[in-house]
């Protein structure tokens, strides 16, 4: 629900601002947000926890599908617009500039990004901690939003609109 609030205020606060978003934007944001939902949040989680087969497809619609129409949307500049003020201006303080920026721009790195990418996967399926994270409730939710995590920052890189020389792929959709 949060990143549902937080993008239809900064939607809101953007049309304020004379910078309208599009509506296939906020279409494809929000029917990936919805799909994340859909497999996390209902009985489709219930049944992924029992039955093989669902939980690999709702390890694909959270590794995969969801993150890619996320990012896809590009929702960071609504959703930071979304955030109240004082959010805001700590995005600029010392933690975010010293600390997670740094750290995010390294797991931005192509290699490194891939590697967790496709490893996180693997990591996952190994009989043993596959084992354990089907019978620990906990360790089951670390492994799901660890999948739509991992997703959502390698599906940002392919998608940043950047060029190579800015620190992006240059791959963007600018079609949205």
């Amino acid at each position: 629900m949060l990143a549902i609030v937080l993008y239809l205020r900064g939607l809101r606060q953007c049309q304020r601002l004379g910078e309208p978003t599009s509506i296939a934007r906020t279409f494809t944001y929000l029917l990936g947000v919805a799909a994340i939902y859909g497999v996390t949040l209902t009985h489709y989680d219930y049944l992924a926890q029992y039955m093989f087969f669902a939980h690999r497809a709702q390890h694909l619609v959270l590794h995969h599908a969801a993150p890619f129409l996320i990012a896809l949307a590009a929702p960071l500049p609504v959703l930071i617009e979304g955030l109240p003020t004082r959010i805001r201006q700590l995005s600029r303080g010392r933690l975010f500039t010293h600390v997670l920026h740094p750290a995010y721009r390294i797991l931005q790195q192509p290699l490194i990004a891939t590697v967790l990418f496709v490893g996180l996967i693997y990591f996952w399926l190994i009989p043993e901690i596959h084992f354990d994270a089907m019978l620990s409730a906990d360790l089951y939710q670390v492994m799901n939003w660890s999948m739509a995590l991992d997703g959502l920052l390698f599906w940002w890189l392919i998608f940043d609109h950047r060029s190579p020389l800015q620190g992006g792929l240059g791959y963007g959709m600018k079609w949205l």
